[in-house]
């Protein structure tokens, strides 16, 4: 079930009924409506519900999953994944559900496709010996693998391969931040940053800072908000484009969480557990003091703000 909360707590509207499961939450650029996955009767399909509360509209009706909705800038259009083609997949359609194009192949479905700020070019991770991070446009031209990543200077390559996932667009347009495992096999995942138009990444964490995870731009560009460390040993972290000023924000349980900057970049929430429940919170970036918002027993995950 998703839910829609105040700052203080409140509960304002419930998204869903409890027959339903609900996450991977997209809001219209309006905010006037929001795109999730819905699960119920083992279906994973793609739904959209007023803000207002209402009955969700299914947009998807597909026995694969359907999932990771992302609604266009424009708010015309939702890419989505799915693999109900029998192979992962890209998809694009009209916000009402109709003209549903596939735009490419995926073989992963693990995170949300993402939209350039122009709403041209959707930023989607591929398989090429290892994942990397594709661009394609809109209309299903134009494909282009942005990363390539490899072992360099390796005798023996380890058994896992180099990988580059997640990618995030810059508020400009111009760079895509991401989590890589590349280069060398025995440094930890880190966060890196590239040109739109390709070229060489720029590994902005160090080599021996713990595992990264989950890169988001601030909405004024300035910096990228990212989690670090292990189990019960990691925290919420800023740097600066350029690999400067990292600032640890707050400590957590788990470094596999995801992080949404509020619109005006003051603020980030995030999920975490206190041994019990796992709930929302945000965290102050000027000041680093963190608002409890949910405090139930329902599990709350994935947290994003309203326009």
């Amino acid at each position: 079930m998703g839910t829609l909360t105040t700052l203080d707590g409140a509960t304002v509207v419930k998204l869903s009924d409890n027959s339903m499961a609900a996450s991977r939450f997209s809001w219209s650029p309006d905010g006037k409506y929001i795109a999730f996955m819905g699960v119920r009767n083992d279906r994973r399909d793609i739904y959209v519900v007023d803000a207002n509360g209402g009955i969700p509209v299914q947009l998807t009706a597909h026995s694969g999953y359907n999932h990771c909705p992302s609604w266009s800038p424009d708010g015309s259009r939702i890419a989505f994944l799915s693999n109900r083609d029998g192979r992962w997949g890209l998809y694009v359609m009209h916000a009402n559900g109709s003209n549903v194009i596939r735009l490419a192949d995926t073989d992963l479905g693990d995170y949300p496709p993402r939209w350039s700020p122009d709403g041209e070019r959707i930023a989607f991770m591929g398989w090429d010996h290892g994942s990397e991070i594709y661009l394609v446009q809109a209309d299903g031209s134009g494909l282009t693998q942005l990363t390539i990543s490899r072992w360099n200077n390796v005798a023996t390559p380890p058994p896992i391969d180099a990988m580059s996932v997640e990618p995030n667009w810059s508020p400009d347009g111009e760079r895509i931040v991401f989590m890589g495992l590349r280069d060398d096999p025995f440094a930890s995942f880190g966060i890196y940053v590239v040109s739109a138009d390709g070229g060489d990444p720029l590994r902005l964490t160090s080599q021996d800072m713990p595992t990264t995870w989950h890169p988001v731009w601030s909405p004024d560009g300035s910096r990228i908000a990212f989690t670090a460390g292990t189990r019960d040993n990691a925290g919420i972290y800023t740097i600066h484009p350029d690999g400067s000023h990292p600032v640890k924000l707050a400590d957590i349980d788990d470094p596999d969480i995801y992080l949404a900057w509020s619109p005006d970049g003051k603020r980030i929430a995030f999920e975490s557990s206190d041994g019990s429940n796992r709930d929302i919170y945000v965290v102050d970036v000027g000041s680093g003091d963190i608002l409890r918002v949910t405090d139930d027993e329902a599990y709350a995950c994935y947290p994003s703000w309203s326009p």
